[in-house]
């Protein structure tokens, strides 16, 4: 009888364990659907602040081609005036701010401005201390210097840097870079943008 016993209790055991894994595999199914369903969430958030952020349409566009000239920090993008491309644009990429049109823009093409370039600059406004100022590039070490900053700002290396939108021509809230130094205060651009 005692055998008869725990062969019972094994085959409880069995069915428990049994529905036990199968609440696992629904938990997990219903963890990975959540998942997703965050991941797609976030991703229309994003989609839903930038065109907020945005006053126009936006508009896919790839690097063509790069100035010869030695100093000389622009880009040619295949996009131009058939394709509402103007001067002044601000040319934003995945991960920040590039910089802006500057004329003549063809109908197929248009030339951009890196920030990192000679006579480029943009309003910044640092995230965690809320100074604002001036991006300035043309260093020759590449990172942009950060001008106009009051005196008494409280800016720290690692703070983010975003586009402020006083300048008119970058809309505010996109990312510019981060500061690497505070004596002179140099923002190192994002260089994957």
């Amino acid at each position: 009888s005692g055998g008869w016993t725990n062969y019972f209790a094994l085959r409880g055991a069995a069915r428990e364990n049994a529905a036990l894994k199968q609440r696992i595999l629904d938990l997990e199914v219903a963890t990975q659907q959540q998942q997703a369903l965050v991941a797609r969430t976030r991703a229309l958030e994003q989609a839903l602040a930038l065109k907020q952020t945005l006053a126009d349409p936006l508009l896919a566009a790839e690097v063509i081609a790069g100035n010869p000239q030695p100093g000389t920090l622009t880009v040619t993008i295949n996009r131009g005036t058939s394709d509402g491309v103007g001067e002044d644009m601000a040319v934003i990429g995945s991960r920040g701010v590039v910089g802006r049109v500057i004329g003549p823009v063809s109908p197929n093409a248009a030339t951009v401005q890196l920030i990192t370039g000679r006579e480029a600059a943009l309003a910044v406004v640092f995230e965690r201390s809320n100074a604002g100022g001036m991006a300035v590039g043309g260093a020759a070490d590449g990172l942009l210097r950060a001008e106009f900053v009051p005196v008494l700002a409280d800016v720290q290396v690692g703070e983010r840097v975003t586009t402020s939108g006083q300048d008119g021509i970058f809309p505010q809230g996109f990312l510019v870079g981060t500061v690497e130094r505070v004596n002179g205060c140099h923002v190192f651009p994002d260089s994957n943008a």
